[in-house]
């Protein structure tokens, strides 16, 4: 994963970045990017608010969508690799992390 371990740095949407709806369609984008975020990438977008984790995300994602907390983990931390990889999500650092 991005430079990040279990306890690090949480994902934080940089101030350029949108997330708009198009024709039925979520989108999230950036000064350079764009991606098409699926109902699931949407709820974990609007999880993603600066101070929760990305096991406090995972938490949620497994009590929204009834999964597995690690099934869950795994793909909350392969949508912010994706996001983070196009620049739509950043690592903060300095955030004190929340659990969920």
């Amino acid at each position: 994963m991005t430079e990040q371990n279990d306890s690090a740095p949480v994902p934080r949407i940089p101030l350029n970045v949108r997330l708009r709806k198009h024709r039925g369609r979520h989108l999230a984008i950036g000064y350079e990017h764009a991606l098409e975020l699926s109902p699931t990438a949407v709820f974990i977008w609007n999880q993603i608010d600066g101070t929760t984790d990305v096991d406090g995300i995972a938490q949620a994602v497994s009590t929204e969508y009834a999964i597995d907390v690690e099934t869950a983990l795994e793909d909350v931390r392969a949508l912010l690799d994706e996001l983070s990889g196009h620049q739509l999500v950043v690592w903060d650092s300095s955030a004190q992390p929340r659990h969920g």
